[in-house]
Protein backbone atom coordinates (compact mmCIF):
# COMPACT_ATOMS: atom_id res chain seq x y z
CA UNK A 1 0.00 0.00 0.00
CA UNK A 2 1.73 3.34 -1.19
CA UNK A 3 0.44 6.45 0.22
CA UNK A 4 1.17 9.99 -1.66
CA UNK A 5 1.51 12.67 1.08
CA UNK A 6 1.70 16.52 1.40
CA UNK A 7 1.35 18.64 4.76
CA UNK A 8 -0.96 20.91 2.59
CA UNK A 9 -1.65 21.06 -0.82
CA UNK A 10 0.93 23.55 -2.35
CA UNK A 11 3.31 21.57 -0.57
CA UNK A 12 6.23 19.08 -1.66
CA UNK A 13 4.94 15.34 -1.09
CA UNK A 14 6.39 12.37 -0.01
CA UNK A 15 5.63 8.61 -0.57
CA UNK A 16 4.75 6.53 2.29
CA UNK A 17 5.05 2.72 1.74
CA UNK A 18 3.42 -0.21 3.96
CA UNK A 19 3.45 -3.37 3.54
CA UNK A 20 2.23 -6.75 6.39
CA UNK A 21 5.05 -7.41 8.02
CA UNK A 22 5.13 -11.04 6.60
CA UNK A 23 6.20 -9.03 3.67
CA UNK A 24 9.56 -7.27 4.90
CA UNK A 25 11.60 -9.08 2.15
CA UNK A 26 9.24 -7.30 -0.95
CA UNK A 27 9.05 -4.17 1.57
CA UNK A 28 12.89 -3.91 1.47
CA UNK A 29 13.08 -4.95 -2.23
CA UNK A 30 10.86 -1.85 -2.64
CA UNK A 31 13.02 -0.07 -0.45
CA UNK A 32 15.98 -0.46 -1.96
CA UNK A 33 14.88 0.94 -5.70
CA UNK A 34 13.86 4.31 -3.37
CA UNK A 35 16.65 4.10 -1.05
CA UNK A 36 18.24 7.08 -2.39
CA UNK A 37 14.97 9.34 -1.96
CA UNK A 38 14.72 8.36 1.74
CA UNK A 39 16.39 10.05 4.63
CA UNK A 40 15.68 7.03 7.10
CA UNK A 41 15.55 3.29 7.28
CA UNK A 42 12.01 1.26 7.29
CA UNK A 43 10.16 1.30 10.60
CA UNK A 44 8.02 -1.53 12.28
CA UNK A 45 4.01 0.12 13.26
CA UNK A 46 1.53 -1.21 14.89
CA UNK A 47 -2.19 -0.53 13.78
CA UNK A 48 -5.40 -1.85 14.85
CA UNK A 49 -8.07 -2.92 12.77
CA UNK A 50 -11.40 -4.87 13.87
CA UNK A 51 -10.37 -4.75 17.71
CA UNK A 52 -6.98 -6.40 16.15
CA UNK A 53 -3.43 -5.48 16.54
CA UNK A 54 -1.69 -5.86 13.05
CA UNK A 55 2.29 -5.34 12.94
CA UNK A 56 2.90 -3.99 9.41
CA UNK A 57 6.52 -1.97 8.21
CA UNK A 58 6.43 1.13 6.64
CA UNK A 59 9.10 3.62 5.05
CA UNK A 60 8.83 7.19 3.25
CA UNK A 61 10.80 9.28 0.88
CA UNK A 62 11.88 12.79 1.74
CA UNK A 63 9.44 15.69 0.31
CA UNK A 64 10.74 16.84 -3.42
CA UNK A 65 9.45 18.97 -5.97
CA UNK A 66 9.37 16.38 -8.61
CA UNK A 67 7.19 14.13 -7.00
CA UNK A 68 4.52 16.74 -7.57
CA UNK A 69 4.37 15.91 -11.57
CA UNK A 70 4.22 12.08 -10.16
CA UNK A 71 1.48 12.72 -8.16
CA UNK A 72 -0.72 14.08 -10.44
CA UNK A 73 -1.43 11.22 -12.28
CA UNK A 74 -3.06 9.90 -9.41
CA UNK A 75 -4.65 12.46 -7.61
CA UNK A 76 -6.36 15.27 -8.53
CA UNK A 77 -6.88 18.32 -6.67
CA UNK A 78 -10.87 18.98 -6.23
CA UNK A 79 -11.90 22.00 -4.40
CA UNK A 80 -8.29 21.76 -2.12
CA UNK A 81 -8.80 18.19 -1.08
CA UNK A 82 -6.37 15.24 -2.73
CA UNK A 83 -8.68 12.66 -4.63
CA UNK A 84 -7.77 9.97 -6.30
CA UNK A 85 -8.04 9.20 -10.04
CA UNK A 86 -6.35 7.60 -12.65
CA UNK A 87 -4.84 9.63 -15.32
CA UNK A 88 -4.46 9.16 -18.92
CA UNK A 89 -0.87 9.96 -18.60
CA UNK A 90 -0.94 7.39 -15.95
CA UNK A 91 -2.17 4.43 -18.44
CA UNK A 92 0.64 5.31 -20.87
CA UNK A 93 3.31 4.33 -18.23
CA UNK A 94 1.53 0.80 -17.65
CA UNK A 95 4.15 -2.09 -18.80
CA UNK A 96 4.85 -5.47 -17.48
CA UNK A 97 7.20 -3.94 -14.23
CA UNK A 98 4.01 -1.57 -13.55
CA UNK A 99 1.90 -4.15 -13.90
CA UNK A 100 4.48 -6.76 -11.70
CA UNK A 101 4.53 -4.07 -8.99
CA UNK A 102 0.36 -2.94 -9.18
CA UNK A 103 -0.19 -6.88 -8.82
CA UNK A 104 2.18 -7.67 -6.19
CA UNK A 105 0.77 -4.40 -4.26
CA UNK A 106 -3.12 -4.45 -4.71
CA UNK A 107 -3.60 -7.79 -6.33
CA UNK A 108 -4.62 -11.21 -4.31
CA UNK A 109 -5.60 -15.07 -5.73
CA UNK A 110 -9.44 -15.52 -6.19
CA UNK A 111 -10.86 -18.48 -6.91
CA UNK A 112 -9.58 -19.56 -10.23
CA UNK A 113 -8.17 -16.17 -11.56
CA UNK A 114 -6.61 -12.74 -9.89
CA UNK A 115 -8.02 -9.23 -8.50
CA UNK A 116 -6.47 -6.07 -8.15
CA UNK A 117 -8.44 -4.05 -5.09
CA UNK A 118 -8.83 -0.43 -6.17
CA UNK A 119 -11.40 0.61 -4.53
CA UNK A 120 -10.20 3.85 -4.10
CA UNK A 121 -11.17 4.98 -7.38
CA UNK A 122 -13.90 6.01 -9.28
CA UNK A 123 -15.96 3.34 -11.51
CA UNK A 124 -15.18 5.52 -14.81
CA UNK A 125 -11.50 4.76 -13.62
CA UNK A 126 -11.52 0.97 -13.18
CA UNK A 127 -13.42 0.68 -16.58
CA UNK A 128 -10.82 2.70 -17.40
CA UNK A 129 -8.21 0.21 -15.66
CA UNK A 130 -9.41 -2.81 -17.04
CA UNK A 131 -10.04 -1.69 -20.51
CA UNK A 132 -6.09 -1.00 -20.55
CA UNK A 133 -5.55 -4.51 -18.81
CA UNK A 134 -7.14 -5.68 -22.52
CA UNK A 135 -5.91 -3.00 -24.79
CA UNK A 136 -1.92 -3.95 -23.44
CA UNK A 137 -1.86 -6.73 -22.35
CA UNK A 138 -4.93 -9.08 -23.94
CA UNK A 139 -6.10 -9.90 -20.30
CA UNK A 140 -9.51 -10.74 -20.25
CA UNK A 141 -11.09 -8.80 -17.49
CA UNK A 142 -13.98 -7.98 -15.52
CA UNK A 143 -15.87 -5.68 -12.70
CA UNK A 144 -16.68 -7.11 -9.28
CA UNK A 145 -18.51 -4.89 -7.14
CA UNK A 146 -17.78 -4.43 -3.76
CA UNK A 147 -19.29 -2.58 -0.95
CA UNK A 148 -20.10 1.20 -1.40
CA UNK A 149 -20.76 0.63 -4.85
CA UNK A 150 -16.68 0.07 -5.74
CA UNK A 151 -15.07 -2.15 -8.07
CA UNK A 152 -12.54 -4.21 -8.42
CA UNK A 153 -10.95 -5.21 -11.61
CA UNK A 154 -10.62 -9.48 -11.65
CA UNK A 155 -8.45 -11.54 -14.45
CA UNK A 156 -10.72 -14.22 -15.68
CA UNK A 157 -9.00 -17.82 -15.50
CA UNK A 158 -8.56 -18.39 -19.17
CA UNK A 159 -5.97 -15.02 -19.02
CA UNK A 160 -4.37 -16.63 -15.75
CA UNK A 161 -1.79 -18.58 -17.81
CA UNK A 162 -0.72 -15.61 -20.12
CA UNK A 163 -1.01 -13.20 -16.87
CA UNK A 164 1.73 -15.40 -15.05
CA UNK A 165 3.74 -15.49 -17.79
CA UNK A 166 3.65 -11.56 -17.89
CA UNK A 167 4.53 -10.74 -14.32
CA UNK A 168 6.60 -13.91 -12.82
CA UNK A 169 10.00 -12.91 -14.20
CA UNK A 170 9.67 -9.25 -12.80
CA UNK A 171 7.78 -10.75 -9.32
CA UNK A 172 9.64 -10.93 -6.16
CA UNK A 173 10.22 -14.32 -5.03
CA UNK A 174 8.19 -13.19 -1.97
CA UNK A 175 5.43 -12.25 -3.44
CA UNK A 176 5.07 -15.50 -5.46
CA UNK A 177 2.18 -16.46 -2.78
CA UNK A 178 -0.24 -14.28 -4.50
CA UNK A 179 -0.18 -16.70 -7.21
CA UNK A 180 -0.55 -19.85 -5.44
CA UNK A 181 2.81 -20.88 -5.86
Amino acid sequence: MFIWYAPKINRNPLFTYTQALKNYAYLFFSFNLLINLCESFPVVIKTFKKGKILYGIRFQTQTYSFLKDIQSLFYQNINGKLVKYISNELLLELNLKVLTFWFSDDGSYELSGVSFHIQGFTLNDVYKLAGMLHYTFGLKCSIHYKKNNKGVIYIKAKSMPLFKSLVIPFMHPSMLYKLKM
